[in-house]
């Protein structure tokens, strides 16, 4: 990380902006670092600020995104209204070799025009910084904005997506937080009891903050949910945001507590613990939030949170990085490493339950945690350790084969260690999560295969057992309703009131999918024919479509890029659909559940594959990334492979078809 730091110190010494000065021009400016107030995206940071003669150079840093485009309109617009269009830029480019990064190109900027984040893949080359020249700052200018200058009649959402930076200061100053002075504190000084029931959860973010441009939307706030699938909660929620864009709430119908990862102005991020019948306010300061961008991740305080799960959010969210539950097959990694004979089920157990104890005690040592905090954090870890008790045999797997996905999972472990496979676990006396009265549900245990260990230990009564047993009838009727099959009637009646309404009306939607969809399927589902040797998969479907031009678009339906290039393709597929050499083919793999795939052969006409994860495997070179477009000519030849999601992915296509042969 030093190296890392370093070499971003040094490297700003080479940008224009801050190049030795010449002598002939006077510097009467230069802020290293300027404190700004905020940005629609946070994407551009700015770095460094120079005034020499009648030039202001600015350089910003380039921060993750997918694409640029900076507009030729860009200006600085001073504190008084003084507007200083741009005159020219230049651009970089940086290398990375593990953790030494070092600039290895620079070009003149084009306004208007898009590049890629990723300039090169091997080696792995992004674009690091831009540099901008503008006319000399006015005398006296205390902070300007940079702006790419969209008019107001222009579509409002390409205008927040702008790279518009407000409040950049010039007098070395950072701005003042403006968070609540409270700290948070815990109504109960341990976990209160849960009884499963739906009600409303909500979330309330207020963004704070000196400057805050009017327009800057508190409603842009990306949820990540952590087994989504669960029944406890509907991942959709309502939002009001206010009229100010600067506070919106969150409403989502719950039963059951629950957690997710809540991202907001790109960068910015925390873990909310939500309830039923709760409410969690969240105040942001956007000036620090600027400050921890601006200081790659560093340790800024941007966040208050106040309500009845505040103590267990701000919990989660400060030691969420420390408790985890891949942390036990990291262990399970340095472990391996040092023992020449091999991992036995023993030496995995004892080293889940090793780290368990430090867990422990790290909590036991952190004088900032109220007891609330302690409590919940130590049950975390333990749901984290239980976890890892029930993946033996997906590890054992991991390490026999270097996958946690092999197939053959249980019969490595049925060969080498079913036998030394000990249960019931010698510390389950020890653990405090599996109270009657429920408060456990406040980790959230959804991953965690509860039922299982439960019943490895002899349990079979009792508030928690029965809730595990619940959430495993849910569970394997998800999976029946991912694999099509509708439920019975039988099944129905026997899931628990509290989830039942949600998979019958599942299960109703399914039965109109497969009657719409039954002639469809046998149309446009493809098998994969038995491979011969040496023939990888991606050549035998280009093999069983001979004779066409060929789209093969590999994707997953989680993947959101994916099916935003879906949707991107519409048009010049209509376009073609009068022809008949031309064929789009659409392949996928197991992670894509089988009703979401189904619905998609709904909605997009072509050829579909979903092979299995052995056959994907077998793609080659292909795939390695998605989306992924592969385009090959009427014999079999691959003219162009496209990675990655663009705008510009319809014109691409139409260029490469066009090289394959298409008239």
């Amino acid at each position: 990380m030093k190296r890392i730091l370093f070499f971003l110190l040094a490297s700003a010494m080479l940008l224009p902006g801050a190049a030795q000065r010449r002598k002939s021009a006077k510097e009467t400016l230069h802020i290293s670092r300027p404190a700004f107030a905020a940005s629609y995206t946070f994407s551009l940071i700015p770095h460094d600020v120079r005034v020499v003669g009648d030039s202001t150079t600015v350089s910003f840093r380039i921060m993750n995104f997918d694409c640029y485009t900076l507009a030729s309109s860009c200006a600085l617009v001073t504190d008084k209204g003084e507007r200083l269009p741009v005159r020219s830029g230049k651009l970089f480019t940086r290398a990375m070799q593990g953790s030494v990064v070092r600039v290895v190109g620079v070009q003149q900027l084009k306004f208007d025009h898009l590049y890629y984040t990723v300039v090169n893949y091997d080696p792995i080359q992004l674009l690091d910084s831009v540099v901008l020249s503008f006319p000399a700052l006015p005398k006296g200018t205390r902070s300007f904005d940079f702006t790419e200058g969209y008019p107001d009649t222009l579509d409002a959402k390409k205008a927040v997506q702008a790279w518009d930076v407000f409040g950049i200061r010039l007098d070395g100053k950072t701005y003042a937080s403006s968070l609540p002075a409270t700290t948070v504190t815990a109504d109960r000084s341990t976990l209160p009891p849960f009884t499963p029931r739906w009600g409303k959860a909500r979330l309330h973010l207020h963004l704070l903050g000196e400057c805050l441009p009017d327009k800057l939307d508190a409603g842009g706030v990306s949820f990540f949910h952590w087994g989504a699938d669960k029944m406890g909660y509907r991942t959709e929620c309502v939002t009001d945001v206010s009229a100010d864009r600067h506070t919106a709430t969150y409403t989502f119908d719950a039963c059951e507590p629950f957690t997710c990862q809540a991202r907001f102005l790109n960068y910015a991020s925390f873990i909310p613990v939500l309830a039923p019948g709760t409410d969690l306010h969240v105040y942001v300061d956007v000036n620090a939030v600027g400050r921890h961008v601006q200081d790659l991740g560093a340790d800024v305080h941007y966040l208050h949170m106040q309500g009845e799960t505040a103590a267990m959010s701000e919990a989660l969210t400060k030691w969420l990085e420390r408790i985890q539950k891949n942390l036990f097959v990291e262990r399970l990694t340095q472990l391996r490493g040092q023992d020449s004979t091999g991992l036995t089920v023993e030496k995995m157990r004892a080293s889940h339950y090793a780290l368990l104890q430090e867990w422990r005690q790290q909590l036991a040592d952190d004088t900032t945690l109220l007891p609330q905090q302690r409590e919940f954090l130590n049950l975390y870890a333990e749901d984290c350790y239980v976890n890892a008790m029930e993946r033996t045999r997906q590890l054992v797997s991991y390490f026999a084969r270097g996958t946690s996905y092999a197939l053959d999972a249980d019969a490595i472990y049925d060969r080498d260690c079913a036998a030394t496979d000990t249960l019931p676990d010698p510390h389950f006396a020890e653990l405090s999560l599996f109270h009657d009265d429920l408060r456990t549900l406040y980790v959230y245990p959804i991953a965690t295969d509860w039922y299982a260990y439960l019943k490895h230990n002899n349990v079979h009564e009792g508030a928690a057992y029965e809730w595990a047993r619940q959430r495993q009838l849910v569970a394997d009727a998800k999976k029946q309703l991912d694999e099509m099959h509708c439920l019975t009637t039988e099944q129905l009646h026997a899931l628990s009131p509290l989830y039942v309404d949600s998979l019958r009306t599942e299960n109703e939607q399914l039965r109109a999918l497969l009657d719409r969809t039954e002639r469809k399927m046998e149309e446009q589902v493809q098998i994969l024919p038995e491979l011969r040797e040496g023939q990888t998969a991606l050549q035998a479907i280009v093999e069983q479509n001979k004779g066409k031009l060929l789209v093969i678009d590999f994707w997953a339906t989680w993947c959101g890029p994916c099916r935003m290039g879906m949707k991107a393709m519409v048009p010049l597929k209509e376009e073609l659909a009068g022809r008949d050499d031309v064929e789009f083919i659409y392949v996928t793999n197991q992670t894509s559940p089988h009703r979401d795939w189904v619905d998609t052969i709904d909605k997009h006409e072509g050829k579909h594959y979903r092979l299995t994860n052995e056959q994907w495997e077998n793609l080659g070179a292909a795939a390695e990334g998605i989306p992924e477009y592969r385009i090959f000519d009427k014999d079999g030849n691959e003219v162009e492979c496209i990675i990655g999601y663009s705008e510009s992915l319809p014109d691409k296509v139409r260029t490469a078809l066009q090289k394959a042969g298409m008239k």
